[in-house]
């Protein structure tokens, strides 16, 4: 009986998954211009600028951004602290996660 159940339970979860992906993931795409957005509203890109602009002019930046609801990236560059193509190169998602 105990092997009856669990081998049911088995097929349960495996015709569950199976509706699951059919139903629910197959067919699911990132909305790119979206997750652009988010990256760069995001305030954890700051840390980035550490090894260039030093920790407490990033941590300020930070902060400045979360109040102000201005993009980091914006910010540097407003407040002349890096010209717009070394912004570029320092904050660029896709630089920060491939291997280097």
């Amino acid at each position: 009986v105990v092997f009856y159940n669990l081998f049911e339970s088995i097929e349960t979860l495996t015709s569950a998954v199976q509706t699951l992906t059919d139903n629910c993931i197959l067919g699911i795409t990132a909305n790119e211009k979206h997750c652009e957005e988010l990256v760069d509203a995001s305030v954890g890109i700051s840390t980035a600028l550490c090894p260039t602009i030093g920790y407490k002019p990033s941590a300020e930046i930070a902060k400045e951004s979360l109040k102000t609801g201005v993009p980091v990236r914006k910010l540097v560059i407003e407040k002349g602290i890096l010209d717009p193509n070394k912004a570029k190169e320092l904050l660029d998602p896709f630089t920060m996660t491939e291997p280097q």
